[in-house]
């Protein structure tokens, strides 16, 4: 597999052609002293290597390499590599589906080893990207709910990350994944689990989800208000130290109240919601890298009839 390994990106190939030519040098360094007529050469040499190799065979070799018990560690993670390499490509991505490459990722989701859970959350983050086909097959797989709990109890954080990312590839523009994730009470775990983070990387990447999927279409925002998300984002506001990601906390807050006028009626019977926006604002306004929440925060002022946000629009 080492060999396999080498052989799969093209740039360090050419890294490496170029070092052994000149072990001296670094391959950078190489690269810009290299003849041109030289370098012309090599380039097509390695990507005619390249046009003969198949994909698909090489994906299923890195698969059979990740059902052997006893195949190295190193060699694990190179299949791996092999994979997230070829799923790149939505093609190749689809045949990964279809060649079983779902039960591979299943069987390490579940691994001792934190970087082999991470690993199994990255392809399938990879392979769903902008991918119905892909989403389709994940979500009929059952593997989205066994994410979802990996988002929710894994107790590496890093893990947790990867696996949110795969559930944003799955959610994103996927009206159909968006119900199922819903009727898995997702959106609920999604919340808990920002509450219980302290991982910036974690709640920035929840918190841009949640404020995209606020956004994709009415009925779905409706839905989610429905579920008393709006009193989530409240509390997550009130109990979380302020942060960037606060900035898609609001923004999905605006979302859910704008132009629904019974969450709006509820948002103004939360005890001393006013008074905790007035203070938010007071406490980021002067901040330029704060003036999008700044201007969610007006928005959300201004639909619970706050005199003195509506006094201060009319006076613009």
């Amino acid at each position: 597999m080492e060999s396999r390994r080498g052989q799969q990106n093209p740039r360090d190939l050419l890294n490496l052609a170029i070092t052994a030519q000149n072990p001296n040098s670094h391959a950078e360094s190489s690269q810009s002293t290299m003849d041109p007529e030289r370098r012309a050469w090599l380039q097509q040499a390695l990507a005619s290597t390249f046009q003969s190799v198949d994909p698909v065979q090489e994906m299923k070799a890195c698969l059979q390499i990740l059902t052997d018990e006893d195949c190295t560690e190193e060699n694990q993670q190179a299949a791996f590599d092999g994979l997230l390499l070829y799923t790149e490509n939505i093609d190749y991505a689809n045949d990964f589906c279809k060649i079983g490459g779902l039960h591979s990722v299943k069987k390490y989701l579940t691994d001792s080893r934190p970087e082999f859970r991470s690993l199994s959350c990255e392809v399938l983050a990879q392979i769903m990207q902008n991918n119905p086909c892909c989403q389709k097959a994940v979500s009929d797989f059952g593997l989205i709910e066994a994410v979802l709990n990996t988002m929710d109890k894994d107790s590496d954080v890093s893990v947790r990350v990867k696996a949110l990312s795969a559930l944003s590839s799955f959610l994103r523009s996927n009206e159909v994944g968006q119900q199922a994730f819903s009727e898995m009470d997702g959106f609920s775990v999604l919340l808990r689990s920002m509450m219980d983070t302290k991982d910036s990387r974690f709640q920035t990447k929840a918190a841009f989800l949640l404020s995209r999927i606020c956004g994709d279409n009415e009925a779905f925002r409706k839905q989610l208000g429905d579920m008393g998300v709006t009193q989530h984002l409240i509390a997550l506001l009130r109990r979380t130290e302020h942060g960037q990601y606060h900035e898609h906390l609001m923004e999905a807050l605006a979302t859910l109240l704008r132009g629904n006028p019974d969450l709006v009626r509820e948002a103004e019977n939360q005890h001393a919601l006013v008074a905790f926006l007035r203070s938010r604002r007071r406490e980021i306004e002067c901040a330029e890298e704060y003036q999008e929440e700044v201007g969610y925060l007006d928005e959300i002022l201004a639909l619970l009839k706050d005199d003195a946000v509506v006094s201060d629009h009319v006076d613009r």
